[in-house]
């Protein structure tokens, strides 16, 4: 998701799922992301604090130029910018495609390449092609493990949550696991 209601029971919810996947899974992993505003982000600023050198995988659905265009501020441009410099590797999307598809074949790729999904999100059913939702579906089909992390929207034109679930504020970080190993 690209604008969260970001609060300490989401960063909590992050963190645990993060714990929980690196108690599931040895060290050294890699993390997958698409970089992109938001949750991208925001999971790897909480995943680096966990596992400093942790190995990161970019892989941007259209080419970097183009992707610049998605973000909506140049803090969130600038964060952009210092994952891509970090990232061990970049892949990219072929730019032949038209946008969405370009976006659909991102996640696509990620979860071919992943042994577990973590997914900040507030549950509804997917909004574009490559999106959240339709991701979450695709590895609940290839039974995945998959932790995902409840999260708020929120609308920065109006200042406030945007989510259609009634009280988002109570449920804001709560952690799903499925498909996990046992004991998690």
């Amino acid at each position: 998701h690209r604008f969260l209601d970001i609060d300490a029971a989401l960063i909590a919810g992050i963190d645990a799922a993060l714990a929980a996947l690196a108690a599931a899974y040895t060290q050294p992993w890699a993390l997958i992301s698409s970089l992109a505003e938001g949750a991208d982000c925001l999971v790897l600023q909480r995943a680096v604090r966990l596992c400093p050198n942790l190995r990161l995988c970019a892989v941007l659905p259209l080419p970097a130029d183009a992707f610049r265009h998605d973000f909506s501020t140049a803090a969130a441009l600038d964060e952009f910018e210092r994952w891509l410099a970090r990232a061990d590797e970049v892949v990219v999307m072929p730019s032949r495609v038209p946008p969405e598809l370009a976006y659909r074949l991102a996640g696509t790729y990620m979860l071919r390449r992943t042994a577990a999904l973590l997914a900040v999100w507030d549950g509804q059913p997917r909004l574009g092609p490559g999106g959240t939702g339709e991701v979450v579906v695709q590895a609940r089909h290839k039974r995945l493990p998959l932790a995902w992390v409840l999260a708020g929207n929120y609308n920065p034109a109006s200042s406030g949550a945007t989510s259609p679930l009634p009280d988002i504020a109570g449920l804001q970080g709560r952690v799903q696991y499925e498909n996990f190993p046992p004991g998690t």
